[in-house]
């Protein structure tokens, strides 16, 4: 039930963000990897487990 309402409270402020975003806030995903130091090749040898 906890984890439910923090979900929620997540969620409320996620939508009041994006609600408030502008273009500009936004970056490509590339520029961002770049920034990061992360490769088209490391990320597509990465392998990934969602619960």
């Amino acid at each position: 039930m906890i984890e439910t309402i923090e979900n929620y409270r997540l969620l409320v402020e996620a939508e009041k963000r994006m609600e408030n975003a502008k273009a500009e806030d936004f970056i490509p995903a590339e520029k961002a990897m770049q920034e990061l130091g992360i490769s088209e090749v490391e990320l597509n040898a990465t392998d990934v487990d969602l619960e």
